[in-house]
């Protein structure tokens, strides 16, 4: 990270809580990289962050680039109580910036007396869902140490803070932010945040080493969730938590409305999602039985189905034998999705790359729920369904 050099760039920098500048001293002194530890971060403190937030981008930013970062920030605009305001590009800590460079990552840097919270971003972190996930990154990053400099307010004074680079002022000021994710959390002199690298879902899945996306790059339910946990806490606190069925949440700016997570539709997430075309993908809900049956997946249609073992004491166990060969990027499109274990909050295993022969087996007397996508290709999948005791 020391020697990255930006060609342009994009970086998000949001608006202060308290309306100061934090400033800092910099040196060309350097730190020892220090190993990450897991922590888990309250969210029940009584800490409540400025829900408005700037954004800013700099002149030399790709177009296409430019309408995703503008569109991911409407969806958690639209989903979250944060409110969004895209400003002309400004020198100031009050603003989040989008920047052009190498790899994809939110960091936070301190530069010229200055914290800096910034989305590193290229063409392969561009879309929607990357996007999102990249400024969830920075949002977390931004609420804890706001947080942390309002909890030692004591030590705090406009001008110098204690420390000649990001780790020096971590460290003095007992700020973590390393429970977001450890396997993503980096750690560097200059440089502090987060990146995607990938980790496989092995449980209930054969082969384990089965190619699959790399799930630490994408915006899931569980990061909107926590999200609003956190910054949008005391929005709808009043309102039955009940309401929302199937792990669904209330939506801070209309309470009466629930966000569901994937599978899942309706006012208060009580349906199951229903394909746009039913007699193209046969029946939807699917009984699986001790002795196997199958049924061919084409991939002519987006359909989805629920899968449910007789017995509540059993598994259902889903066997993939491709009747043809093809290549799915993983930086492309689900081609297919199952969710397998009980709680359905969570993402599904996704398969890509190469697609050959898998196995997944779900938790005990839990529904399987797969999604399959439409596709410009000739493939077909023979699924193999039955219920087996362990």
């Amino acid at each position: 990270m020391k020697n990255i050099k930006l060609l342009s760039t994009i970086i998000l920098v949001y608006y202060t809580i308290t309306g100061n500048n934090v400033f800092g001293k910099k040196n060309n002194e350097k730190t020892t990289k220090k190993s990450s530890t897991t922590t888990s971060a309250p969210i029940t403190d009584s800490f409540k962050m400025n829900t408005t937030i700037a954004y800013s981008m700099f002149e030399d930013i790709i177009s296409i680039y430019d309408k995703n970062i503008d569109y991911a920030i409407e969806l958690i605009q639209s989903e979250t109580c944060l409110n969004f305001i895209k400003i002309n590009h400004a020198t100031s800590t009050d603003v989040i910036y989008f920047r052009f460079g190498y790899g994809c990552f939110s960091s936070i840097i301190l530069d010229k007396n200055n914290i800096y919270f910034q989305i590193d971003i290229n063409q392969d972190c561009s879309s929607i869902d990357k996007i999102r996930k990249l400024v969830y990154w920075v949002l977390e990053m931004k609420y804890e140490m706001d947080k942390c400099f309002q909890n030692n307010m004591h030590d705090y004074k406009q001008g110098p803070l204690k420390g000649n680079n990001i780790t020096e002022v971590l460290k003095n000021y007992k700020c973590d932010i390393r429970h977001l994710s450890d396997e993503s959390y980096f750690l560097d002199p200059e440089f502090i945040g987060y990146r995607s690298y990938k980790v496989l879902k092995t449980n209930g899945i054969e082969p384990k080493n089965m190619e699959q996306i790399n799930y630490s790059s994408e915006f899931s339910f569980l990061d909107l969730k926590a999200l609003n946990n956190k910054m949008c806490k005391d929005y709808c606190k009043n309102e039955s938590p009940k309401y929302c069925s199937n792990n669904g949440l209330r939506q801070p700016k209309n309470c009466a409305k629930c966000l569901c997570p994937s599978f899942y539709t309706g006012k208060q997430c009580q349906y199951l999602e229903q394909p746009k075309n039913p007699k193209d993908c046969g029946s939807q809900s699917i009984t699986a039985y001790s002795k196997g049956k199958t049924k061919t997946l084409d991939f002519n249609n987006e359909c989805y189905y629920n899968i449910k073992p007789m017995s509540a004491k059993k598994k259902v166990l889903l066997k993939f034998t491709p009747l043809s060969s093809v290549y799915w990027d993983c930086d492309r499109y689900k081609i297919i999705e199952i969710k397998y274990l009980s709680d359905k909050s969570k993402d599904g295993v996704i398969p890509c790359g190469d697609l050959r022969n898998f196995t997944v087996k779900g938790d005990k007397g839990t529904k399987v729920f797969m999604y399959t996508s439409k596709i410009h290709l000739e493939f077909k999948l023979k699924m193999e369904y039955k219920e087996v005791v362990n």
